[in-house]
This record gives structure tokens, sequence and C-alpha cells, in this order.
């Protein structure tokens, strides 16, 4: 072999090499030069875009992130758009998560709007704070609800609307009997009798009346406002949604892993509505932990509601300061950037990871996120497509506008939990109801997994 003097070796090394990024946190490895590029968004906060079309291993990646931060002790509240049959990627991962881990599926289960973060073990001062943002957020859910999307009302009574739901919730939360309940519930439990007693969307209702509120005025706006209000939720409390969201919870909230499935929804209102439960249980689990993540996969549906894309951008604006990491999911960036809070979403989200892309979105990125077209272009060719037989993706990672061309390496037990097309979902449940142990089950779908990717 050859022998190089001291003084040779350094020609011979690399001078110029992929920017490193973070010290740690969620591995990629650059194209170029095979080195890893960490992504830390467990020990400081970064919110995260995710752009990919179908099967371009979106879902695999996202799991991958979730496990990291599941890791970390941080806890995850997910919204999933399951297929009609009621499978998604987030089922059996949730499923392998026990007690750790509950899944909200509309038809099954029950989410109460009203239940509180639990704030017992924070200072005074910061018990209030939290409580006041927290019935803003109430305030904002029930106009939803109240007003619908786009343009329904006139802005002379969703002005009326919004001052009489503030002045009903602080009645609600002044009450001594409110107050006693959800002290008793929170006392004895989730699942006690207290907690089934717990105050929801029907107590809340009763709230809204004129005598309730002792309004001078009952004419006008103020009169055509408390009747929509009423009709509205009364409307909601007949709902299939509307019933599960007005009945204590029927899973624990405190889960570190809550997946919303969004599926069988009678209209847009339906979804828009679901998603605030989710944004709910999101603030609640976030006021629990110093940090947490909430991960959004896209639904046109959700931003094309005024109230709700505000949440969202609101969460990606302010919350760093509840600690929440937002990653939100999407085929392209159209649907964000037509919502009204499109900017302040896109302004937020200082960390994106695109995956291979329509070629018809690339005009989307190069108008909308202004990348350069000869970067974006690769993620729109055939061969930027996962590689199945060596068990990675391709991503352009752009972390505060410095772009890297990036491959991630799932393992291969991650695989064989979250690969989601039917006849990997068929094996799965093949192999479990083989194997008396899940986890023996999974090692051996792995492996197989393995091999056929790679025949």
């Amino acid at each position: 072999r050859l022998v190089y003097l001291s003084s040779e070796v350094p020609g011979l090394m690399p001078i110029v090499r992929t920017k490193a990024g973070d010290d740690n946190g969620f591995e990629l490895i650059a194209e170029e030069g095979g080195t890893p590029v960490e992504l830390d968004l467990y020990s400081q906060h970064k919110n995260l875009g995710l752009f990919a079309t179908t099967r371009a291993g979106k879902s695999v990646l996202a799991s991958g992130i979730l496990t990291q931060a599941l890791a970390h002790g941080m806890p995850v509240v997910a919204m999933d758009y399951p297929k009609p049959d009621g499978t998604s990627t987030f089922t059996d991962y949730t499923r392998f998560m026990d007690k750790d881990g509950a899944y909200f599926d509309i038809g099954k289960e029950s989410s109460n709007l009203f239940e509180l973060p639990n704030l017992r073990s924070l200072p005074t001062k910061l018990q209030l704070e939290r409580f006041e943002d927290y019935k803003d957020f109430l305030a904002t859910a029930i106009m939803a609800m109240v007003v619908g999307g786009k343009g329904t009302q006139s802005q002379n009574i969703s002005d009326a609307v919004r001052s009489i739901i503030a002045l009903a919730l602080k009645a609600f939360f002044s009450d001594d009997l409110i107050r006693d309940r959800y002290a008793a519930a929170y006392t004895n439990g989730f699942g006690s009798d207290e907690w089934f007693a717990i105050p929801t969307l029907h107590d809340f209702l009763s709230f809204c009346s004129h005598e309730r509120l002792q309004l001078s005025d009952n004419t006008g706006d103020s009169k055509a406002a408390l009747e929509t209000i009423r009709l509205r939720l009364r409307f909601w409390l007949s709902s299939r949604v509307g019933q599960a969201l007005a009945q204590p919870s029927t899973f624990r909230s405190d889960a570190r892993l809550l997946i919303f499935a969004l599926r069988n929804l009678s209209n847009d209102e339906d979804a828009a509505v679901l998603s605030l439960s989710a944004y709910s249980a999101a603030l609640r689990r976030a006021l629990a932990a110093p940090a947490s993540i909430f991960f959004i996969d896209e639904s046109p549906i959700l931003f094309e509601y005024d109230s709700i894309a505000a949440l969202v951008g609101r969460l990606c604006a302010n919350g760093a300061k509840a600690g929440i990491r937002v990653i939100l999911s999407a085929q392209d960036p159209d649907t964000i950037a037509k919502s009204p809070s499109g900017s302040k979403i896109f302004q937020n989200l200082t960390t994106r990871l695109i995956g291979r892309i329509q070629p018809t979105a690339v005009d989307s990125f190069t108008t909308i996120l202004k990348y350069p077209q000869e970067i974006i272009a690769r993620n729109a060719t055939e061969s930027f497509f996962p590689k199945k037989e060596d068990l990675y993706s391709q991503w352009l990672l752009d972390d505060n506008g410095i772009f890297t061309f990036c491959r991630y390496y799932p393992s291969p037990i991650l695989l064989a939990v979250v690969a989601n097309n039917p006849q990997e979902q068929q094996q799965r449940t093949l192999y479990l109801s083989k194997y008396p142990s899940k986890f023996v089950a999974l090692t051996e779908l792995s492996k197989q997994l393995v091999e056929a990717n790679r025949i």
C-alpha cells in the first residue's frame, strides 16, 4: 500500500463539506459526501413544513420525527386523515403505544371541547395567564361553530355574536357550580363518576340567554345574534360531530401520543369543528409539558375556514411561548398560501423538507416559496422518488435558506409499523396474528419487507 508523509495527507483530505446544521436531533444523510445532517426540533424550537406528493415517503419521515419526539418525552398531538376504511399511517402506530397512545375516532369516542388544561402544578400567576389563553381559544372555537365559513354572516351580526360569546364564557366560568364540577372532575380523575359530570357544551348553552347575561338591549343585532348562537349550538348538539365534542372525554387526553382521525365527515363544517377539537387538545397538552409537537396533515378544508387558518397561523407565530412545535404536512404550498393566514404560517415555517413533487407543482414552489427553479426542478424528476431497493427517500432540506439535498433512511422496524399501502397493511395484520408477541411479529415483518424491496 502507499505510504503518505504527514505533510502530504492534508492534500487528500476533503476541504469542502456539507454544512452540518444542528449538533444533534433527527438525522438525515447528505447526498454529497454522505455526512450526517441533524435537525433538532427537540431541544430548540423549530416549526417544520413537509411537502411531498403521494408515495414519496412523507408519512414514514413524519413518523420518524414523531418517534424521536416521544423518546425525548415530548407529547404529540396529530390530526390524521384516514382512508374510508378507517386505516391510516397512525392506526397501528398508536396501537403499539398501548396506554401512552390514544386514537380519537369520531364514530367511537368523545372529546370534550370544554375540558380544561390541568394547571394545578403551575404557579398561580401562570395559571391565570394560561387559563385566559384557553378561554380566548374557546371563544374562537365557538365563534367558528356559530358563524361557520367565509361570508356566511353580516359583519354586525358577527361582531354581536363575538361579544355575546365572550360575555357567556365569563359568566360560565364565574359560576360557582360550574367551578365545583370542574374541581371534582380533576380531583377524582379520568373515568370517575365526577369526571362524567364535568361541564360540557350542553352546560354552556344554558348561559346563552338574555336572562343569564342580563342584557339591557334585547332588540336588533343583539337579539339576532343570541338567536343565531342558540340555533347553531343546538344544531351542533344534534349532529354526530357535536355530540362527540359535547360529552365528557372517553379517552385519556393526557396520553403522550394523541391522534385525531378526521373521517366520515358529512361536510366541511364537521371537519372544521373537529379540527378545533384537535387544536384544543394540543393546547391542553402543551400546557402540561415544556415542549410538545402538533402535527397537521394537509386538508384543503382546514385552511378554507378563516378562524381555523388563523388558529394555525397563531400557533406557528406564538407557539414558541408554550413550547409547541408545529409540523405541517402538504403536497404543495398552494392551499396554505391561499388561506388568510398563509403568509404568517410560511414566515414561521423556518425549516422545510421537500420530497418528490409533481412537475405541475414546481411553479408553486418558485412563486410562493421563492425557490430557484434549477434547484426545485430536481424534486419533480422520476429519479427523486424513494429508492425502495436501498430503503431511503430523497429530500431537499431548506433550513433558514440553506439548501441541502439529503436522504432519509428509516429503520426497517419503523417501516413495518407505518407502511400503509393495502398490501403492506395486509402483511402487517397477517404477521400480528401469526406471532403472539407484537415485537417478534414486527421484527419478522421488517425482515420480509427489506428482502421484498431488494428483489
